[in-house]
């Protein structure tokens, strides 16, 4: 019998990198959106992440947002500047802090 063998897994982006570039490259907040209360991460906790935890691993499908929000919806223009840029339909983060 072999032993076990480490694996390594598929590249995964930093949530907060992403964010923190989206949000400079495009001066936006994703966070009190558009000088309102806004929140994209509290979206995320409620709609796409379940128990996020200190160093956890999520997926958003992007395309699935893109096609069931509403055009005028705040959420889906910041999915969509994710989208333009990283063009992937599943994107999946790793979450820390």
């Amino acid at each position: 019998m072999d032993k076990p063998k480490k694996h390594h897994r598929e590249p995964i982006y930093d949530y907060h990198e992403v964010i923190k570039y989206i949000e400079k490259k495009y001066m936006i907040k994703t966070r009190g959106y558009n000088g309102t209360t806004l929140d994209f991460w509290h979206w995320l906790l409620d709609k796409c992440f379940d128990n996020v935890n200190n160093g956890s691993e999520h997926s958003i499908d992007i395309r699935y947002w893109l096609d069931h929000l509403e055009e005028d919806d705040w959420q889906r223009e910041i999915l969509q500047l994710i989208y333009n840029e990283f063009q992937e339909n599943d994107m999946d983060f790793w979450i820390e802090w």
